[in-house]
This record gives C-alpha cells, structure tokens and sequence, in this order.
C-alpha cells in the first residue's frame, strides 16, 4: 500500500494535535489532543489493513521521507517499509498506551 500525498498532510497535522495515534481497520483517521482540547477526523482514499498503534507519528513521517516512493506492508507486529531492494521494520506501539479519541471509535465527533 501506498500513501497519498494527501493522507501524509493528514498525518503532518495529526502529529502536531498528538504525537501518538491508534490506527483502526479501514479508511477513518482520528486524532485526539491529550488536553482534550482539538480533535481531528477525516476519511482517506487508503484503508488500512489492520488496527496499529504509533507512539512517536513524526518520527514514523520523518522515516517515510527517507523513501521516494514507500511501499507499506502492514505485518501482525510491524509495519516493513520499502522501496526496491531498501527496507525499514517499524514497530507499532502498544495501543494501551496510546490516548484513543473516545470509547467507540465508531461514532463520529460532533461538534456543538
């Protein structure tokens, strides 16, 4: 899978509302700050394949730029980031230590 330029200005500006994100299966991608006070949520092109955890996401950004065109392949543990014969294993993070955007990831955030 690949990243649209798009979906990595997405994630630029999620990593400044919270460094850490957790991944759910699918095309959703949602963003808490630890205060509470900014939310982020938005539906990308990619779906992702699995549920993962990011703890350090502009440390995750910064080593997809090392890349001119990345491939991403999600594995049970790790994400294998590559392009020809270069690769990278990035671990996830445990996701119980990262903060989730609400109980039921499923329900939209509705601003009033």
């Amino acid at each position: 899978m690949k990243l649209s330029k798009t979906t990595i200005d997405i994630l630029k500006n999620f990593a400044s509302i919270n460094p850490s994100i957790q991944f759910k299966a699918g095309n959703q991608i949602r963003t808490k700050a630890a205060a509470g006070d900014q939310f982020g949520q938005v539906v990308v092109e990619e779906s992702f394949p699995t549920d993962f955890a990011i703890y350090d996401l502009p440390r995750l950004l910064s080593t997809l730029s090392l890349f001119e065109d990345p491939e991403l392949e999600f594995q049970p543990d790790l994400l294998v980031i590559k392009n020809g014969s270069t690769q990278i294993k990035y671990r996830y993070s445990d996701p119980s230590i990262i903060r989730e955007v609400a109980a039921n990831y499923d329900k939209d955030i509705v601003l009033k």
